[in-house]
């Protein structure tokens, strides 16, 4: 998926009160200057957290922003494909001749050997 523009809190708390009004989320987001896509997104996240406007008094930023996106992005200690040995490919690009690397459909990383070889 593209990375999505981030909008600042003030552009956050101004969208929570323009939804509240009923506005759309492509009015929204001609409003903000961003894409409708980022405020579909972003107004997700507030549901989810349990944010609506108005907003309590003493939520700060800091604490808005832990709520809206704490569980953002890849778990921790998860790939989607096997990490290379790094070591060892660093041994294989030392060699004479070994000259280009190429990645496969297996994610492997396959060396080519140029001429000298």
């Amino acid at each position: 998926m593209p990375a999505k523009r981030e909008l600042t809190m003030r552009q956050i708390r101004q969208m929570l009160r323009l939804a509240r009004d009923g506005v759309s989320a492509r009015e929204i987001g001609r409003t903000l200057g961003v894409a409708r896509s980022t405020i579909q997104d972003n107004l997700k996240r507030a549901s989810t957290a349990g944010l609506a406007w108005p907003l309590a008094g003493d939520l700060t930023d800091a604490v808005l922003e832990q709520r809206l996106f704490a569980h953002a992005g890849v778990r921790r200690g998860f790939r989607r494909r096997r990490e290379p040995d790094w070591a060892s490919l660093a041994c294989e690009l030392k060699r004479p001749g070994v000259n280009l690397m190429v990645p496969c459909k297996g994610g492997e990383l396959w060396l080519i050997l140029g001429d000298a070889a």
